[in-house]
């Protein structure tokens, strides 16, 4: 009798949570918006709601949270938002999901004139005010998502870039060792169409100083679509170029060492002014520009980042300036290298460097050493 008055109550509970889940998905959707409202300080759509007490599951579907500047546009869109979540951390005022998976986002992010990040103002808390339970997550997906930057700082009209096709998951586990979150990231995608970009790695992301390890890899990058960013910094401008780049990062507790792979393939440089004049790298344009590419219009260099982020006076932006900077020099010095091992052409560039008789004396020495080896 006693397993018979059982199960007849676990299918009373069954159809009781099957019943209050209809009654109570209209309500949550309400309370889910309510409260994203609250706490984004912009509006938030939610086009419909699916609720499985039993399965723990929660999905939503075309959800949008809509730019305060423009109703008719949005800062972030999904077509569906599916959740897995535990119940008993709900009664320590804790909310922790199991999976978070979103399907198709598509995100806008914009950098004003000021070069600022233009962010939903968060709702300050108001003194009193109950505080909020934290929130947790063991894996989140995102899949075939789309991306859009735009850069009004560093031109007019703004700068676009667009990334699609993005794949990526972020999946969190706790270290047995010493307890703390390992946060383990892969994803890839599409840049502007034509490149890609791909990235693998894990780290310790919310230790102080923080650690981490991984790769990041952009392959077949179409350089003039950025000039923007760098045109007005160089005395050449790139009609052409397709860019690679493989970078290895890795940081023990805030200690960085990155080291980068570039190379630059099907090059168009051509000199802004007079070439004999203008100076890239503190050299004469035309000679750079003479020597930095091979015979198959290609300029490969590496460069490294070294340095201690948890100090405050560490700047990303000159550490990458000065890496690029002697980076580039050594480039142009293996171009001189591997000139001279053509004495013609070597002749060549070194009489055109020097001008006048002594250039035209170093042609023709050159000219007269290829003969003699034979070349």
């Amino acid at each position: 009798m006693f397993w018979k008055r059982f199960f007849i109550v676990i299918g009373l509970l069954i159809i009781l949570a099957f019943v209050a889940q209809l009654l109570v998905a209209p309500n949550v959707k309400g309370l889910i918006i309510k409260a994203a409202r609250e706490s984004l300080g912009v509006n938030v759509t939610i086009g419909n709601c699916a609720l499985s007490v039993l399965k723990r599951n929660i999905i939503l579907y075309d959800v949008a949270i809509l730019n305060p500047e423009n109703k008719d546009d949005y800062l972030l869109k999904a077509k569906e938002l599916n959740v897995d979540f535990y119940l008993l951390p709900l009664l320590f005022n804790k909310c922790v999901l199991d999976t978070v998976a979103i399907t198709k986002p598509e995100a806008i992010l914009y950098l004003d004139e000021d070069g600022k990040l233009k962010l939903p103002q968060m709702k300050k808390k108001e003194p009193g005010a109950k505080e909020q339970g934290e929130l947790l997550f063991r894996k989140l997906v995102i899949g075939n998502g789309d991306f859009k930057f735009i850069d009004q700082h560093v031109s007019k009209p703004a700068t676009i870039t667009r990334f699609s096709g993005i794949d990526c998951k972020v999946v969190n586990s706790i270290s047995l060792s010493d307890r703390t979150i390992i946060t383990s990231v892969n994803g890839k995608g599409n840049i502007e169409g034509q490149g890609r970009f791909s990235v693998d790695g894990k780290g310790k992301f919310l230790e102080k100083p923080m650690s981490f390890d991984g790769s990041i890899k952009i392959e077949n990058i179409s350089i003039p679509k950025f000039s923007p960013y760098f045109g007005d910094s160089l005395s050449v401008k790139i009609n052409k170029g397709n860019l690679f780049v493989y970078t290895q990062a890795s940081c023990d507790k805030g200690i960085l060492d990155v080291k980068s792979e570039v190379r630059i393939e099907n090059v168009d440089l051509e000199p802004i002014g007079d070439p004999s004049q203008t100076v890239l790298l503190e050299l004469k344009t035309m000679d750079v520009i003479n020597f930095l590419k091979d015979e198959n219009n290609t300029v490969e260099f590496s460069f490294e980042i070294r340095g201690d982020i948890s100090r405050p006076d560490f700047k990303w932006g000159a550490a990458m300036a000065r890496a690029l900077r002697n980076s580039m020099l050594k480039a142009f010095t293996d171009g001189v290298i591997r000139l001279f091992k053509t004495p013609a052409r070597a002749g060549e560039a070194i009489g055109n460097m020097l001008g006048g008789e002594a250039g035209e004396a170093a042609k023709k020495i050159g000219k007269e050493l290829e003969k003699l080896m034979g070349k």
